[in-house]
C-alpha cells in the first residue's frame, strides 16, 4: 500500500461509513446476535490488530485533521479501535493524539455523543478503552477542554451502558480520582458524580453505599469540593428516593450536624 493509496483508503473509510446507517443493524439484531455496526467495528479492530501499519496510517490521517467541523463520529470509533488494537508503545501515540484533539476542542461533546449514544452494542468490547481514555483526560491539570472531554466520556458511558458491573467499574474509576489528592482532579471527579446524579439520581443511588466513601475525604476537601460532595448526597438522598426515608438521608443529616458543631472553622 503506497502513501497515496493509504490516504485515499482512510479517507474513503471515513466518508463511506455513517453511524446512522450502521445503526440499522442494531434495530434488526435480536437476543445475543451481533449487530451490523458491532461487526463493522470488530472488523476494523481486527484489521488494525493484524496489520499494525493500518492503525499507524489511520492515526496519522486523523492527526492531520485540524478543524472540528471536519471530524465525524466515526473518527471516535477509529481512535477507539486503534487504541484497543495497538501494543503499549503505539497506544501512547494514540493517547497523545486523543489528548491533542481534546485540548484543541476537536472532540466536541456533540461528536462524542453521536459516537457513543445508541451504539452500546458495538462499543461494549471497547468499554475498558473508553474508561482508560476518560481517566487520562480527567487527570489533565490545567487543561480544561481535556477535562471536559473526560467528563463527557464518563457521563456518556454511564448513560449508555446500564449493566451494573460496568457502571460499578466506571464509578470505581471516578472514585479513584476523588481519592487522588490532586485538587483539580478531585474537583473534576466530584463534578462528574454530581452531573451523573443530576441526570439520573435513581440510577446513581443504586451505588450509594459505595459512594459514601466520599464522606471519608471531607476533612481533606476544599470548600468548593465539600459543597460538591454535599450536593451529590443531597441529590441522591432526596431526588433518588423522594417518597421514602432512607439511611442515606440520615447519614447526610448526621454529617452536616457534625460539621456545623465542629470548633474548626474549615468544617463549618
Amino acid at each position: 500500500m503506497t502513501k497515496d493509496s493509504a490516504k485515499a483508503t482512510v479517507a474513503a473509510l471515513r466518508t463511506g461509513m455513517q453511524l446512522d446507517l450502521l445503526r440499522g443493524g442494531d434495530a434488526a439484531a435480536g437476543g445475543g446476535e451481533a449487530s451490523g455496526e458491532a461487526l463493522v467495528l470488530d472488523a476494523l479492530t481486527t484489521a488494525m490488530r493484524l496489520r499494525k501499519d493500518v492503525a499507524v496510517l489511520v492515526v496519522k490521517h486523523l492527526g492531520g485533521i485540524a478543524a472540528a467541523a471536519d471530524h465525524t463520529p466515526i473518527d471516535a470509533w477509529l481512535l477507539c479501535a486503534a487504541y484497543t488494537a495497538s501494543a503499549a508503545t503505539e497506544r501512547k501515540k494514540v493517547l497523545k493524539l486523543v489528548l491533542d484533539k481534546a485540548c484543541g476542542r476537536l472532540l466536541s461533546a456533540a461528536l462524542l455523543r453521536a459516537a457513543i449514544a445508541g451504539h452500546g452494542v458495538a462499543l461494549a468490547p471497547h468499554f475498558a478503552t473508553l474508561l482508560e481514555l476518560a481517566t487520562v483526560l480527567l487527570q489533565q491539570k490545567g487543561k480544561r477542554a481535556a477535562v471536559e472531554a473526560g467528563s463527557d466520556l464518563y457521563c456518556l458511558a454511564f448513560d449508555e451502558f446500564a449493566d451494573v458491573f460496568k457502571r460499578q467499574e466506571l464509578l470505581s474509576r471516578v472514585m479513584a480520582h476523588v481519592g487522588s489528592g490532586a485538587d483539580a482532579e478531585v474537583e473534576a471527579a466530584l463534578r462528574v458524580l454530581v452531573r451523573l446524579a443530576s441526570a439520573d439520581a435513581v440510577a446513581v443511588r443504586h451505588f450509594a453505599p459505595f459512594l459514601t466513601y466520599v464522606l471519608d475525604y471531607l476533612s481533606s476537601l476544599s470548600v468548593v469540593q465539600a459543597r460538591l460532595a454535599f450536593e451529590l448526597f443531597a441529590r441522591l438522598a432526596y431526588d433518588g428516593a423522594p417518597d421514602c426515608a432512607s439511611r442515606l438521608t440520615d447519614e447526610l443529616l448526621i454529617t452536616i450536624r457534625k460539621q456545623l458543631s465542629s470548633s474548626t472553622p474549615h468544617y463549618k
